[in-house]
């Protein structure tokens, strides 16, 4: 499954726990988007990145209103699963 956010105002946490309420499923092959962290508290960062790390996501890609300093955040929690989605990123699917 693949999880596509454009700003997601709603919270990314909140985003996959309705989805996986709706269709039951919390594996994720990608999730890639705006996962608007940018201007969030430090617990708000820190309980989302902790939180993402209890389902299985195989790739994460943050973009735009993830923020700079956040994406770098999860690029530092999650490693090589993690990689910015900027203009010229493919992902082959």
């Amino acid at each position: 499954m693949v999880l596509i956010t454009g700003c997601a105002h709603r919270g990314l946490i909140n985003i996959i726990e309705h989805i996986k309420a709706t269709i039951g499923k919390d594996k994720f092959r990608y999730i890639i988007g705006g996962f608007h962290l940018s201007g969030k508290s430090n617990d708000y960062i820190l309980n989302t990145i902790n939180r993402l790390k209890e389902y299985d996501i195989s790739n994460i890609a943050p973009a735009h209103c993830t923020g700079r300093s956040e994406a770098c955040r999860l690029m530092d929690s999650f490693g090589s699963k993690c990689n910015m989605a900027k203009t010229g990123l493919e992902i082959i699917l």
